[in-house]
């Protein structure tokens, strides 16, 4: 397999984010808090039609709509917490909170273990629309693009959740088993950008995706061979998918890193690989419901599959891009039309090039063999005007323009924007660099902290807006950065970021 155990092992840990500080080898204790009672349950869901119907002529349950509670004010309650998942646009947020005593040693704290492991009292995930209380659920298997539309499992179902009202779709028949696998979301359902795709299993026979219109609730099923285990992430018009032959167990990874749905950070772990059936690799179309040939397929953009097979030549579907003697190594891919950033060559001959249909550019030249590159995984997240591998390598996306980073390397991108640091033995400088443009703006900040569209926190605690270039003020103890410029802090000043207490809030610098 070429990215289940990586990605998703690491996509979504349950942990504080990079900024907070490893948690120590031995477990530490939490600050202590008053219990503070549950929210009550949540009322009963509607339920989506039991007859799937193409997505054109589906027409929504008639029975009334249930809501979740939507509040205003701090998210959460007093108590340990770990922030699991925030909305860019702050209207949810998913938190891992402590809130009775249920050891019964008279004090509600939880500790950390080495792993992530957590000890003390039972902490409990929480979805919060607006702020408040929240309502407990068991997992949150993923958010549509525009952050409107959320998947739960509650009660032993999954959930469709309009994040703007409140209201509630059972997905009927939805598949709600877990894997168990640690790190990473709920296997049970995923967005493609704004559609829903979840699982439904039928017992003896072949799984489906299910696609769902979220506004319009027309869901149409797609028949896939066997098991259905996991939908990989992102897809867009192609989902790809990972299977086992029916009536066989999931697989399991074998790891030290904590389990569960609220782990901590860990200060390190370590994976031993997966026992079980061995998943197949699909790539199903979710326009038309074919499954595609695929051969060493890594990603899909748009209608197009990008595939290194083991000849080592590097395919767009069928068209031959480089040929096998490239041994193609994928760092980045550019949107359509369809573009990469991969090692060609071998040893020392090996180079970093833009390859695309009748596109060959030289980027750098390097050492296969000294010169190491973690792939995909390490790839800057994309913006509108420049595609980045791990930082080191950056092209124009409008014009394929190879972005000279004058030895620097590039932390964040957004739009037509790149946050550069330049270190040396002695110090650290940092620039922003217009690639539209070419304009360099020095800029006295640091490494970056945190980050979301254009606002980046660095190590500093300065907020900045790499768009205007400015440094908006100080945040100290941030936790998250909203798309609004706010960010995330406890609404109770003073603590240290081991040991955070909610509530949280969203504030200006």
């Amino acid at each position: 397999m070429r990215r289940i155990a990586t990605v998703l092992l690491l996509a979504a840990c349950g942990g504080a984010p990079a900024s907070q500080p490893a948690s120590p080898a031995t477990p530490t204790s939490a600050s202590t808090a008053t219990p503070v009672p549950a929210p009550a349950p949540a009322p009963a869901a509607k339920a989506a039609p039991a007859s799937p119907q193409p997505l054109a002529n589906q027409v929504p349950a008639p029975t009334p709509p249930r809501y979740l509670p939507i509040d205003t004010g701090d998210f959460g309650t007093a108590g340990p917490t770990l922030v699991r998942r925030v909305d860019p646009g702050e209207r949810w947020m998913a938190l891992c909170q402590a809130r009775s005593d249920t050891d019964g040693d008279g004090k509600i704290e939880i500790h950390i273990g080495h792993h992530g492991e957590l000890y003390g009292d039972q902490m409990d995930l929480y979805l919060v629309l607006g702020g408040g209380a929240g309502t407990q659920i068991e997992a949150l298997a993923g958010a549509s693009e525009d952050g409107r539309w959320l998947a739960i499992v509650r009660g032993g179902k999954v959930e469709l959740v309009d994040a703007q009202t409140g209201e509630v779709t059972e997905l009927r028949g939805a598949d709600a088993q877990s894997d168990g696998r640690p790190g990473a979301p709920h296997r049970a359902a995923m967005f493609a950008k704004d559609r829903l795709l979840y699982i439904r299993h039928v017992p003896g026979g072949d799984d489906r995706i299910v696609v769902h219109d979220p506004k319009h609730h027309g869901e149409r099923e797609i028949t896939v061979p066997g098991r259905l285990w996991r939908i990989d992430y992102g897809p867009d018009q192609i989902a790809h998918v990972y299977t086992v032959p029916s009536g066989q167990t999931f697989p399991k990874l074998a790891t030290t890193l904590g389990r569960g749905e609220c782990i901590g950070p860990a200060m390190s772990y370590s994976t031993y690989g997966n026992s079980g059936p061995k998943p197949t690799e699909r790539w199903i179309d979710l326009t038309s419901g074919q499954e595609r040939a695929a051969d060493g397929g890594e990603v899909a953009v748009g209608a197009t599959i990008v595939r290194t097979p083991s000849d080592g030549a590097l395919y767009f579907d069928g068209d031959q891009i480089a040929p096998p003697s490239c041994k193609a190594q994928l760092l980045a891919v550019l949107p359509s039309p369809v573009r990469v950033i991969a090692i060609c060559g071998e040893k020392k001959q090996a180079k970093i090039l833009l390859l695309g249909k009748g596109l060959q550019q030289e980027l750098a030249a390097i050492d296969r063999e000294t010169d190491h590159y973690r792939g995909l995984e390490g790839a800057i997240e994309p913006a509108a005007g420049v595609v980045c591998d791990a930082g080191l390598h950056c092209v124009a996306t409008a014009t394929n323009r190879y972005i000279d980073l004058k030895g620097g390397v590039a932390e964040h991108a957004w739009g037509s924007k790149l946050y550069v640091v330049h270190a040396t033995m002695s110090s650290r400088k940092h620039e922003i660099i217009d690639v539209a443009t070419g304009a360099r703006a020095p800029i006295k900040t640091a490494d970056v902290r945190l980050e979301q569209g254009k606002f980046i926190v660095d190590y500093d605690y300065n907020l900045v807006d790499i768009e205007t270039g400015k440094i908006l003020g100080k945040v100290p103890g941030a936790m998250r950065v909203s798309a609004n410029g706010r960010v995330l802090r406890p609404a109770v000043a003073g603590q240290r970021n081991d040991k955070i207490d909610g509530p949280l809030r969203w504030s200006a610098p």
